[in-house]
């Protein structure tokens, strides 16, 4: 039981991990470029979207490795500790239930290396690119903050929202697994305005 109610906690971490450290050097490396003027030499051969398209793709595949390493590392600790074997035991996901963690942390990472894209884009300094990130990843915390509701009342109305709310609904959805089944319309309206956000 224990490994079913922090194992969401885990993936959440690892959807900060991936994104934010990922998206943020995304957003960095689009200001230095705008600021040393290669984005202009760039822009010259290349049209603005196919830019920001191969650099999502080109740093997706980073996250996605990234991610890969810590998930055979953790599997690879899970073989050889007893103590980890028994926490992972007690988890009982169901397929359905991880393929839609790793379908969340997709449309997850897209939003948020767009969001970052759009920051990047839009500013003329990287200390001001930060400050306008720091918003973002303060929302995307929002469900940890307020975890004592999906314990106590999952299906509640704060919970329900942060399932909705395009950018924390990952953290939302996967959080509220941990403790309960979601009703099937509550994960496609959720993954249908993830999408369209991003």
């Amino acid at each position: 039981l224990l490994g079913r109610l922090l194992l969401p906690f885990v993936f959440v971490m690892i959807y900060f991990m991936a994104t934010s450290t990922t998206a943020q050097f995304l957003m960095s490396g689009v200001v230095e470029e705008k600021e040393n003027r290669l984005m202009e030499i760039l822009a010259t051969s290349l049209r603005p979207a196919e830019l920001l398209v191969g650099k999502l793709l080109g740093l997706g595949a980073l996250a996605l490795t990234q991610v890969a390493l810590w998930g055979a590392g953790g599997l690879l600790i899970a073989l050889v500790n007893e103590d980890a074997r028994t926490f992972l035991g007690g988890a009982k996901f169901q397929t359905t239930d991880l393929a839609l963690i790793g379908v969340l942390f997709l449309i997850n990472f897209l939003l948020f290396a767009a969001s970052m894209l759009g920051i990047g884009a839009a500013v003329t300094a990287e200390a001001e690119s930060r400050q306008i990130a720091g918003f973002f990843t303060f929302l995307a915390v929002l469900p940890i903050m307020f975890s004592v509701a999906f314990f106590t009342n999952p299906n509640g109305p704060l919970p329900l929202f942060f399932s909705f709310f395009p950018l924390t609904a990952a953290v939302g959805l996967t959080m509220r697994l941990g403790v309960g089944t979601l009703p099937d319309w509550q994960i496609w309206l959720s993954l249908a305005i993830q999408i369209v956000t991003a």
